[in-house]
């Protein structure tokens, strides 16, 4: 009888969220999801998106500003440095 290994990190919960909308200086994103709580730690990177996927060739800075875990989602502060609006993607990474 075969059975499987264990996860290698319990309570490790993964999401890259590419469709947010296009923004240009502070902006404030919230993410919801059963498998945060406020005590989790999270950690988000944030990036340029386009044709749907990361942006290789960006222009624009991106800096996470802020993140603060709530029961049930995270709220981010992204600050888009860019003249023009940007399309934001995440990583968001959740270890409980």
């Amino acid at each position: 009888m075969s059975t499987s290994p264990p996860p290698v990190l319990p309570g490790l919960h993964s999401v890259q969220k590419l469709d947010w909308p296009s923004a240009r200086g502070t902006t404030f994103l919230s993410y919801s999801s059963d498998q945060i709580r406020a005590t989790s730690r999270v950690f988000v990177s944030a990036f340029e998106v386009a044709a749907g996927k990361p942006h290789t060739g960006a222009s624009g800075g991106f800096i996470v500003e802020q993140v603060t875990p709530f029961d049930g989602g995270v709220r981010i502060k992204i600050r888009v440095d860019h003249a023009n609006a940007l399309p934001i993607g995440t990583n968001i990474l959740v270890l409980n």
